[in-house]
C-alpha cells in the first residue's frame, strides 16, 4: 500500500477507500467519480457513495507525516527511487507550531515512527501468512480432486472386476454343470449296463 494518491500523486489528505480497496484523497476521488462512476485504478464501476473515508489509513499518514517532519523532509511524492534528502518544506495539512520542537515532542514523533513501523510489519507478516494459507488451500484442493479421481478409478476398477468375477463365476457353474451332467450320464450308463 502507499501512503501517495494515485491521482494528484500527493500524500494522502484524508484518505479514502473504494470497495475495490484503492485509496486516494477524498477530494480527489470525489471529483475523478464526479467525472466517470469507475475507479480510476481497476475500472470497476462505483457511485459517490461508495466513498469511504479510512481513518486507520488517516493515522497511517499522520505518523508518516510526524516521521517526516522529524527528520526535516517533506511528505510529498515519495518512490521507489526518491530518498528522504528533500529539503524541508511546509506541509499545508499541518498546523504552525511556532518554533522548534522539544525533547518530547521528538518523542512523541519516535513513538509514532515505531508504532508505523511495527503495524507494517504486522500487516506483512498477516499478508505472508495469508499467502501460505492460500498455498496450502490450493494443495488440500488439488489433494482431494487426487483423492476423488483414485476412488473414481477404484470404483471403476471394482465395477469391472465384479463384472469379470462374476462372469468368470458363472463360466464356472457352468462347466461344473456340465461335469455333473456327464456324471449322471455315466452313472445312469452303469446302472442300464447292470
Amino acid at each position: 500500500m502507499t501512503l501517495r494518491c494515485p491521482l494528484c500523486l500527493s500524500t494522502l489528505s484524508t484518505p479514502c477507500q473504494l470497495p475495490c480497496v484503492h485509496a486516494f484523497c477524498k477530494s480527489c476521488i470525489l471529483d475523478s467519480l464526479r467525472r466517470s462512476p469507475h475507479c480510476p485504478i481497476c475500472k470497476l464501476s462505483f457511485g459517490r457513495r461508495s466513498v469511504t473515508e479510512c481513518p486507520a489509513l488517516e493515522k497511517v499518514v499522520f505518523a508518516y507525516r510526524s516521521v517526516c517532519k522529524s527528520f526535516g523532509v517533506a511528505p510529498t511524492v515519495w518512490t521507489d527511487e526518491s530518498f528522504l534528502t528533500q529539503p524541508p518544506v511546509e506541509d499545508p495539512y499541518e498546523e504552525d507550531e511556532g518554533g522548534d520542537a522539544t525533547m518530547s515532542q521528538r518523542e512523541e514523533e519516535l513513538k509514532a515512527s515505531e508504532a508505523l513501523k511495527r503495524g507494517l510489519q504486522r500487516k506483512m507478516e498477516e499478508e505472508g501468512e495469508s499467502a501460505r494459507l492460500n498455498v496450502l488451500l490450493r494443495q488440500q484442493e488439488r489433494i482431494v480432486k487426487c483423492n476423488e479421481k483414485t476412488r473414481e478409478g477404484m470404483e471403476k476398477g471394482m465395477e469391472k472386476g465384479m463384472e469379470k468375477g462374476m462372469e468368470k463365476g458363472m463360466e464356472e457353474e457352468e462347466e461344473e454343470e456340465v461335469v455333473e451332467e456327464e456324471e449322471e450320464e455315466k452313472e445312469e450308463e452303469e446302472e442300464e449296463e447292470e
